[in-house]
């Protein structure tokens, strides 16, 4: 049986031109570790440095590994969320896409993985988390009887969220991979929608709006929705001084 060096040394060749050698070990958990520089051009002066670290015991440095808690600090909020700061010089999201990913953090990913150390959170970690929110029920009052699961798209975008979450825990070198890469994510059930047609628009919205509308109120919501594609709370929420002949502020 082939058995695994404790200690590899090979040379790396620098910008400069000058070659330096690198070393590279295992931890206590047969992880690989990332390579790091002797300083040294001589290999024979490599390994015994790499020997003195050994004897040492200063060869694998104890790099203390954040819970997820730690490391989940802030996230989310363009105030204090560093990785909201670096995609805004580079490739913004937007307000709403980030709301969105607020809410799936806060609602279904920050105390399920509050108290796991980063490394321990596995392939079949995630895929138990993603089995509990397929049969987590939602609803107002845990009495409530009308209480719904958890809808797969939701799933699946509470996934997107913890996916982009530890792909900058690799970045940040916590992590050497993503487990979230290896997860498959939900089926989801799509729905057909067809848009109306003009006949069909024309009916539903007469000239004399009392024969299809008892309430103007109505009338006025449903044309607004339309017109502009605005939410029933958009609509709810829009005061008259915010109207014009012309536009919508």
């Amino acid at each position: 049986m082939r058995i695994k060096a404790i200690i590899s040394v090979f040379p790396r060749k620098l910008a400069s031109g000058r070659r330096v050698y690198y070393y590279q070990c295992y931890d206590k958990k047969g992880r690989r570790q990332w390579a790091k520089s002797t300083g040294l051009s001589k290999k024979t002066e490599a390994v015994a440095y790499c020997m003195g670290l050994f004897k040492s015991g200063q060869l694998i440095p104890e790099a203390k590994m954040p819970t997820f808690k730690e490391f989940s600090v802030g996230w989310w909020d363009v105030n204090t969320c560093l990785y909201l700061k670096w995609r805004m010089l580079h490739d913004p999201i937007t307000e709403g896409t980030i709301e969105s990913h607020r809410g799936h953090f806060n609602n279904h990913i920050k105390e399920y993985f509050a108290k796991y150390w980063l490394d321990e959170i596995t392939t079949v970690v995630i895929e138990n988390w993603l089995v509990s929110m397929s049969e987590k029920k939602m609803g107002k009052n845990v009495r409530e009887e009308k209480k719904t699961v958890l809808k797969p798209k939701t799933i699946n975008h509470s996934l997107s969220t913890l996916r982009l979450m530890l792909g900058e825990a690799v970045r940040q070198k916590h992590l050497k991979e993503n487990p979230c890469l290896a997860v498959k994510e939900l089926k989801e059930e799509y729905i057909d929608r067809e848009i109306l047609t003009v006949e069909e628009v024309r009916r539903i919205f007469p000239a004399q709006r009392t024969a299809v509308w008892k309430k103007s109120v109505h009338y006025k919501a449903n044309l607004l929705a339309a017109c502009t594609g605005m939410r029933l709370g958009e609509i709810r929420g829009l005061k008259p001084e915010f109207v014009f002949d012309d536009y919508i502020d």
